[in-house]
């Protein structure tokens, strides 16, 4: 697996070199990263200080150093929100449970428990009000998704998944 250092590098080496990945089902499309800029540990610790009892994954805090809020594809069919979105965009429910709506893969809504858990990693297929664990770190999760270009690497060898 790689660091909370090496996957910001992935991620500004795709920003940059705009890869043509695969989607699936025949198709192929260029990767776009557009970033924004990051957030101090200071203004970290100030949303925090609004949202007693979470504990932001290292991994995904440092990547909200790197950059508060990065999109995906072209149309940015992908999105990891800024983190007051997140605060914002996550129902009651899961926020009483640590759950952050961290943002969409595209059609599912991507959360991450924020309990000091290692693989906390959960997904939401299309807005339904159960989460479905990832069983994965979220540099597992981003490293995995830049990979396979995001397509839903986490259905490949079911056999009610169409990979072609």
């Amino acid at each position: 697996m790689i660091t909370d250092k090496q996957l910001v590098e992935l991620v500004e080496h795709f920003k940059k070199t705009k890869p043509m990945v695969y989607n699936g089902k025949g198709c192929f499309s260029r990767l776009f990263v557009h970033t924004d800029s990051g957030l101090s540990q200071m203004e970290i610790n100030k949303i925090l200080s609004k949202h007693k009892g979470f504990v932001l994954p290292k991994s995904y805090a440092e990547l909200l150093k790197y950059s508060n809020g990065i999109g995906f594809m072209e149309y940015y069919d992908c999105k990891l929100d800024t983190l007051e979105e997140t605060f914002e965009y996550t129902d009651e429910d899961f926020y009483n449970e640590k759950y952050l709506n961290i943002g969409t893969f595209h059609e599912d809504y991507i959360y991450i428990k924020c309990d000091g858990s290692e693989k906390n990693v959960y997904f939401s297929n299309e807005g339904i009000d159960e989460l479905e664990p990832l069983n994965m770190s979220f540099t597992a999760f981003m490293e995995a998704s830049l990979i396979s270009g995001f397509s839903y690497f986490w259905l490949w060898g079911r056999d009610d998944y169409d990979l072609y």
